[in-house]
């Protein structure tokens, strides 16, 4: 990883608002780093879209909103710690809590990030701070 480069440079031009499902769809911003550690914090604000019934009283994040905010948050932070290299090979959703029409804050950390294989983890916490989903994502670096 080179001393000089440039996060936030890099994920608005490829990650943030360069890609249109990140900046249209779920709109996640970058909130915090530690390039370094291979830490990340991203944040999603809730859209009523993002509910898995039309009924307000049953109605929590869909699980497939809640999968694609681990891939960036896992996918991001692997890609920081790697200047871009990466490619899916597992994501791994737990959720543990309903999160019901909610913004969202992941906080990820690379746990390896080798010439061929990374991995990364995620927790995500609800806007009264309750972890609702961890997820995992294996990533092929070559």
């Amino acid at each position: 990883m080179a001393d000089d480069f440039d996060v936030k440079h890099y994920w608005e031009s490829s990650w943030g608002r360069a890609c249109p499902f990140h900046a249209d769809v779920l709109d996640v911003q970058l909130k915090d780093w530690d390039l370094a550690a291979g830490t990340v914090t991203l944040h999603m604000p809730y859209r009523p879209c993002f509910d898995n019934s039309g009924v307000a009283e049953e109605a929590v994040i869909h699980g497939g909103v809640l999968a694609s905010f681990v891939d960036a948050c896992t996918g991001f932070a692997l890609a920081m710690k790697s200047e871009g290299k990466g490619v899916t090979v597992n994501l791994q959703v737990d959720c543990l809590a309903p999160a019901r029409r909610t913004a969202l804050t992941g906080h990820a950390r690379v746990v390896k990030c080798g010439r061929k294989i990374g991995v990364a983890e995620v927790d995500i916490l609800d806007e009264a701070g309750k972890c609702v989903a961890t997820g995992r994502q294996t990533c092929f670096m070559g």
